[in-house]
This record gives C-alpha cells, sequence and structure tokens, in this order.
C-alpha cells in the first residue's frame, strides 16, 4: 500500500493542492495501519478460538451513513471473512481518535453504550437500541436530498471530479461505464441519460475513482441526476484468519452491503476492466 501511494501520480497532485492537518494526518495514519493491526491482532492473540464472521474490516464513524432509506455502515473495501472481535477493536480505535481530551482511550458513555448494543440488543433484536443524540439529531441538507442539489453544491465528489476533468468521450471512460451498465443488466439507462461530466481523482490512498454525473436528456423531467462512482478495489491478500470468501472483490463488497447496509446504496456494480495506462487487470466496483 505504501509503494502505491508514492507511485500514484494523482495522490501527489491532491496533496500539493490540499494541505494535511493534525486530523486528516490521524486518519491516513488510522486507514494506513489497518493492515498492521491485523498482524499484530494475529500474533498477540489465538484468533482460531475467535468465531469467524463476515466483517465490516474497517467500520468507523466517517462511514455510517444516515438517509431517507435508513442507516448502516457503508465502503466496504476492506470486508472479509474473519475474527467477529476486529470490527469492535477497529471501531472503537477510531472513536478515540476523535475524543476531545486525553482523559482515558474513551468516554465512559460512549463505551457503556457499546456494550449494551451487543449484550442487550445483538442477543434480543426485538428490543429497540439507544441513539445517541449527535446522529438521532441529525437532518439532511438541501444539497444532501438530491444529486442535482449535490452537484450544485460543489461539494466533496462533485469538487473531486472537477478537479480531475477528463473528456466523457475517452475511450476508457466510455468502457468502464459500459462494463458497468452491464453488469447490471441497465444498457438501456443511457437512453434516458446523457455523460454531463467525468472526472479521475484519488481516494484517501490513492485509489482511482472514476467519477460520472448523468444529467437526464430531458430537462424537464421527473429524474434526478446520477452520479456514480467507479472505484479501484483494495485486494488485501488472504491470510489464515482474514480472508475473502470470493473469486472477484467486487462481489465481496456488494454481499457486505447486503449485510451492514441493506437497501442503503443505490446502483451497486462490479467488473474488471483492463486498463491500458497500468497494464493490469483491475477490479471495480460501484
Amino acid at each position: 500500500m505504501e509503494d502505491y501511494l508514492r507511485n500514484s501520480h494523482l495522490f501527489e497532485k491532491r496533496l500539493q493542492t490540499q494541505s494535511v492537518n493534525g486530523k486528516t494526518a490521524r486518519f491516513l495514519y488510522f486507514r494506513m495501519m489497518g493492515p498492521l493491526m491485523q498482524a499484530k491482532m494475529s500474533k498477540f492473540l489465538d484468533l482460531s478460538k475467535i468465531p469467524a464472521v463476515f466483517i465490516h474490516g474497517n467500520p468507523h464513524l466517517d462511514n455510517y451513513v444516515k438517509t431517507a432509506r435508513g442507516a448502516g455502515m457503508v465502503d466496504f473495501d476492506r470486508s472479509r471473512i474473519g475474527p467477529y472481535s476486529w470490527d469492535i477493536i477497529r471501531f472503537l480505535s477510531s472513536l478515540s481518535l476523535r475524543r476531545q481530551d486525553d482523559d482515558g482511550f474513551l468516554d465512559k458513555k460512549i463505551v457503556e453504550a457499546f456494550i449494551d448494543g451487543y449484550i442487550t440488543h445483538f442477543l434480543n433484536p426485538e428490543i429497540p437500541f439507544r441513539q445517541i443524540k449527535m446522529l438521532k439529531d441529525i437532518t439532511p441538507l438541501k444539497w444532501q436530498v438530491s444529486a442535482k442539489d449535490y452537484l450544485k453544491s460543489n461539494k466533496k465528489w462533485s469538487k473531486k471530479m472537477r478537479d480531475f476533468p477528463v473528456s466523457p468521450d475517452d475511450v476508457a471512460v466510455k468502457n468502464i461505464l459500459e462494463h458497468f451498465l452491464s453488469n447490471r443488466h441497465e444498457e438501456k439507462l443511457m437512453d434516458d441519460y446523457n455523460v454531463d461530466e467525468v472526472g479521475i481523482t484519488p481516494g484517501t490512498l490513492g485509489k482511482q475513482h472514476y467519477i460520472y454525473a448523468l444529467a437526464p436528456k430531458n430537462p424537464d423531467s421527473h429524474l434526478d441526476a446520477l452520479i456514480l462512482d467507479m472505484k479501484e478495489v483494495y485486494q488485501d491478500k488472504n491470510t489464515k484468519y482474514f480472508y475473502s470468501p470470493c473469486d472477484h472483490h467486487g462481489e465481496r463488497m456488494i454481499l457486505a452491503s447486503r449485510i451492514y447496509a441493506d437497501g442503503l446504496e443505490e446502483r451497486l456494480g462490479f467488473f474488471t476492466y483492463n486498463c491500458a495506462v497500468r497494464a493490469q487487470s483491475t477490479h471495480f466496483r460501484s
């Protein structure tokens, strides 16, 4: 992963235009330490005695999403079969990075709520769980309600798309979209949409994102715009206690979404595309 970061020109370009503050540095450290944390866990614990489940792999607060369709954990790059306690360790570590003071690893109330979630509600799912006030009071802002408003706001991925624009007529751009639509059996989608904008931008750790903004052909139609994120997936090596249950990593991520955010993410698909620039077979998902 470290080699990938050093060799990613897109990632270097982003770092040149964006200062890395303390919060961002801690987040990058947390992301990059994942595989090393797993290695340490395998070294100090007897994982053969811990039940293996389909873990999320990288649960942290920024991967928690609340929409009109419900709430759940998203972003399944690190999902795989592994000891269930990994997700607990990883999630609590991420919360600790967000603490406001140095008085202990975590606030006592957070620990109590987390334990209550497992002991009471995991074993008795019919009992309603407590939702912390910070998440309960979240209401969507205007730019979060529709794709059209999101594109107008130029927030995050809209801005990144426009920071690294490419032509919609680019061969790779057209082929990747065709692969995605074919996987989803949605070839007729483009009867109603045009590719309005496209950008190739690095994610947090340098993996490429092909961001597509699709606009309805009829501006007066009831159709919303569509934003498609085609992302190179992570392909961590299988180990004795952490491994993928699927042949294709895109399929692995979709299976994980049905566990951790069933029905929350829309237009999931996966495919393999031979990127001429990188001379390798690259797995993508959306």
